[in-house]
């Protein structure tokens, strides 16, 4: 090996999320997990493996050793392995049916604590047909190295399995929707973009993605099976290669069912004070920390349960309280920077409140009574929302810049007009969207996309941050690229820290 780059022992795809983790080491901001990533062997096959980085000197010059992680296990992690291996395919190393599905019983008791859950059931397209190219034997390796697909494209919390036949299963926990649609197009691409030798032959394979949501106390996981098979099989019968919701989880029926039992809850907890904000930090991968941290809601419901705001904020949304909810939050917000000297905070607003004309006029009397710098306050606005009403949006953050505060626009990069906003909305942040960072480190052309939004912002002075990081690789990966800040699981999860109404 003596003498071999060291770029040409790793994938192309894994090269980036390297580099970026010899950057963070080198900066003393390397969080000190495994590096997971795709080595290459002599004979040019991958290998998975999980890298260490620690200080060390060569020749007394200080240096960076990598090794590769021995596998060195407790007793009771070996015990678990052993009882999981006889739990798995032999094949392709996934979970068996009865034991998957034993698993995901015990995982979905568990309440979430953030984000959304949906269960994934993935198929190859036409593999009868990829049978009759290769005969029966070897179809039996080219269906694990589409399982190896499968498997280097999940994070270490997923649970997968096989779920009979050529059908796979995944649990998958992200951030929100659009981060699960991002995660299995994604998949689709990867494996649509493979090249199998099997058996003296060239082949390769599409797949589809049938995916429901898991986070409705009433549906069983009967139903959730039922649906994402469902799913996959409608999307594979228009053409495959494609992800496809469940018709339950696309039903417009559903929201208006649903609107009509949150609506007088959001009432009665606006009326008894049962709102509360939950602090995530947000970190620096240039070394400089300005205590930045993101400001989100949570409500409380008659239990006394923290309810996440995807479950109510929609509701509040089509229904016209979505004011009286961004006001609670901005005063509570307030109250905290008073209260937490040397603390900026990110705090969004809806759509409503961009409209609202009397939004000024509130703002100057509540920032009086908190004695409290503007500049403390990012007020952000989702991409999507600036787009739909752009002169309004411009309109506010120019008249909130020049008043002090600072603005962002979060969630960018999953619009239809990005730099329509970017150029037309004055900002000091622009916020990546989470969905962009799903699979982000084995992803060239996922790279190439947040590169050019962050070679955008940087022209314009324009600081950027990733939303919902959730591993190492892809913070790796962002060190590479550019990205000056990042939140996420990754660095913490949100903490409630206000547990008293404010004064407003």
């Amino acid at each position: 090996m003596l003498g071999i780059p060291l770029m040409d022992l790793v994938s192309a795809d894994s090269q980036a999320a390297l580099k970026g983790a010899l950057i963070a080491f080198d900066q003393g901001r390397w969080p000190g997990d495994p590096l997971r990533c795709t080595g290459v062997d002599a004979k040019g096959r991958p290998l998975e493996l999980e890298l260490l980085f620690e200080a060390a000197e060569f020749e007394q010059e200080p240096c960076v050793r990598i090794s590769i992680a021995s596998g060195a296990r407790e007793d009771a992690r070996l015990l678990q392995d052993l009882r999981d291996a006889v739990n798995k395919d032999p094949l392709t190393g996934f979970f068996s049916r009865q034991h998957f599905v034993k698993l995901l019983e015990e995982d979905l008791s568990q309440p979430l604590r953030g984000g959304v859950r949906a269960l994934a059931v993935v198929r190859p397209d036409a593999f009868g047909t990829l049978v009759e190219m290769v005969g029966p034997i070897a179809s039996e390796e080219l269906l694990a190295r589409i399982a190896q697909v499968l498997r280097e494209h999940l994070q270490p919390k997923d649970l997968y399995g096989r779920f009979g036949g050529t059908a796979f299963s995944v649990l998958l926990a992200r951030g929100n929707t659009r981060d699960v649609r991002a995660w299995a197009d994604g998949l689709c691409r990867k494996l649509a973009g493979q090249l199998f030798e099997i058996g003296g032959k060239s082949i390769s394979a599409t797949c589809t993605v049938g995916l429901a949501m898991a986070d409705s106390k009433s549906k069983s996981i009967d139903d959730l099976v039922a649906q994402a098979l469902d799913a996959c099989s409608g999307g594979r019968n228009k053409g495959g290669n494609r992800s496809e919701y469940s018709a339950a989880d696309d039903a417009s029926t559903r929201l208006e069912e649903s609107d009509r039992l949150w609506i007088p809850r959001i009432k009665q907890a606006l009326i008894e004070s049962r709102f509360r904000l939950a602090l995530q930090p947000v970190g620096s991968l240039t070394g400089e920390d300005v205590g930045l941290v993101d400001l989100l809601v949570r409500m409380i419901d008659e239990q006394g349960d923290e309810v996440l705001p995807s479950h109510f904020l929609g509701a509040a949304e089509r229904n016209k309280l979505i004011k009286n909810i961004d006001r609670w939050v901005m005063a509570a917000s307030m109250a905290w920077l008073a209260a937490n000297e040397g603390k900026k905070a990110f705090v969004r607003l809806s759509q409503a409140t961009v409209l609202d004309e009397s939004l000024p006029g509130w703002l100057a009397q509540q920032i009086a009574n908190a004695g409290i710098e503007p500049g403390r306050i990012i007020f952000e606005v989702a991409e999507t929302a600036a787009d739909g009403q752009l002169k309004a949006t411009r309109d506010l953050a120019e008249n909130l810049r020049a008043t002090g505060y600072g603005f962002a626009v979060e969630h960018f990069g999953v619009g239809s007009r990005p730099l329509q906003v970017l150029n037309h909305i004055p900002m000091d942040y622009m916020k990546v969207d989470g969905s962009l960072m799903q699979g982000l480190a084995r992803d060239g052309a996922l790279q190439q996309t947040v590169k050019a939004l962050v070679a955008e912002a940087t022209q314009r002075n324009i600081r950027t941050v990733a939303e919902r990081v959730e591993d190492a690789n892809t913070m790796a990966a962002l060190w590479q690229i550019g990205i000056e800040y990042i939140q996420g699981y990754q660095l913490n999860e949100p903490e409630v820290v206000l547990s008293e109404e404010p004064d407003t």
